[in-house]
């Protein structure tokens, strides 16, 4: 028997994903199926988002870059920014924020992208 350490468990398989990016490439992006006209008008998804403000405008680094934990809801062809869910509920956007318009968006991987590791 071996005084010396132990051998460590093996790591558990991690997923491994890319962030995404939009495009105004459409041989490159994905599409959702065609809407039916019996898609409800009201569907919509949200969940926290962790997010981190870099810049304020025009190459002024932003005061407070810290990350944010915010509720964002995906609704129509907007995506909202709220403080948490009860807000989103009232309609109450975070810090005023307008929704931002989803109109023509395209999501696709970012092919370019090295994950880091420890970053």
């Amino acid at each position: 028997v071996s005084k010396g350490k132990e051998p460590s468990p093996s790591a558990s398989p991690k997923l491994i994903s890319k962030p995404a990016v939009f495009s105004t490439d459409p041989a490159q992006s994905v599409t959702l199926p065609p809407r039916t006209p019996d898609d409800s008008a009201s569907e919509q998804m949200g969940g926290i988002l962790y997010r981190k403000q870099e810049m304020e405008s025009h190459g002024k680094k932003a005061a407070n870059r810290s990350w944010q934990t915010i509720y964002c809801v995906v609704q129509k062809n907007s995506f909202g920014f709220y403080k948490d869910g009860k807000h989103a509920t009232n309609s109450i956007p975070y810090h005023g924020e307008v929704p931002v318009s989803l109109q023509g968006a395209q999501c696709n991987v970012a092919l370019d992208y090295k994950k880091s590791k420890h970053v």
